[in-house]
């Protein structure tokens, strides 16, 4: 059963950071145990996400041991649990993670690595603990999909660029 946002009481509790009721709930559902804890929600996360954005290491560490995987990608933008620790700026969850096994090198949807989303963001100690561990090659930022040159190459008047656009008339 989930209520309407897709939420089990699995990812209540790991939500709320509930120990008791997360110790409840995977030991009466051994059978069920690994669908229950991979299952997402509305927003595409599953219970190791939940428990990464807000920041519960003992959960993460618990399910993690249940067998959750470390570098699923929530559905909607294929962030892992090492990417949401680094979105919320979680430097001990970062390391936490990072000592489970986590993937530096998993991209999201976008191409980036958790390294990448340091960028613009004000806690030097996680972009030190990612750099090290990023590979040489994904270090850099991908390309931008529609970036300038991309415009110049076209030949066109600035009126036809901006055809949609009228001023002072």
């Amino acid at each position: 059963r989930a209520d309407d946002c897709g939420n089990t009481a699995l990812h209540i509790a790991c939500k709320k950071g509930s120990l008791a009721c997360f110790g409840v709930i995977t030991q009466t559902n051994q059978r069920h145990l690994a669908s229950i804890i991979s299952f997402p929600n509305y927003s595409g996360q599953n219970c190791l996400h939940v428990a990464s954005i807000h920041g519960y290491i003992s959960l993460v560490e618990n399910l993690v041991g249940l067998g959750a995987d470390i570098n699923a990608q929530e559905q909607c933008s294929g962030r892992t649990g090492l990417h949401l620790a680094v979105d919320v700026q979680n430097p001990a969850l970062v390391r936490r993670l990072l000592d489970l096994g986590a993937d530096v090198n998993c991209l999201n949807y976008g191409g980036f690595t958790p390294y990448h989303l340091t960028y613009g963001r004000q806690n030097d100690d996680i972009r030190r603990q990612l750099y090290e561990k990023t590979a040489q090659e994904l270090r850099a930022l991908p390309d931008s999909e529609s970036d300038e040159s991309d415009m110049e190459d076209l030949d066109l008047t600035e009126d036809e660029l901006y055809d949609d656009i009228k001023f002072g008339k």
